[in-house]
């Protein structure tokens, strides 16, 4: 009956934090870490606490949730380390900048139209 409350549980802990694909490698991570943990813990044969350390029966879902647990913090650590860096710069939309030595001026889309001719005045000779 435990086998089947797991799931869920680590289903439920492993949906938290999905905005990028790294908070959700990193929450499949945290989840498969601590199941792990639990798990190895349940498997464990011996209990200690602060008054000394004694024989118990190993739980028999233990070694199955310490399993279950190191394959989803692999599967987090994996989605991690293929997520896109947020350092990775687009290039801007729009005209390239100018060459260095080039002076900064409008750019058109379309080139100006020609301005019209300017009127010549006739030369008169006295």
């Amino acid at each position: 009956m435990r086998e089947r409350l797991w799931f869920p549980c680590l289903l439920a802990t492993a949906a938290i934090g999905c905005a990028t694909q790294r908070d959700t490698g990193a929450a499949l991570f945290g989840a498969g870490a601590a199941t792990a943990v639990v798990g190895a813990s349940a498997a464990s044969s011996t209990h200690c606490t602060a008054f000394g350390c004694y024989y118990r029966n190993p739980a028999p879902w233990g070694s199955k949730a310490a399993l279950v647990g190191a394959a989803l913090a692999a599967a987090g650590y994996a989605v991690m380390a293929t997520a896109p860096r947020g350092d990775v710069q687009t290039p801007p939309a729009g005209p390239p900048p100018p060459a260095p030595g080039e002076a900064w001026r409008l750019r058109r889309k379309n080139p100006a139209p020609e301005p019209p001719p300017e009127p010549t005045e006739e030369k008169r000779e006295p």
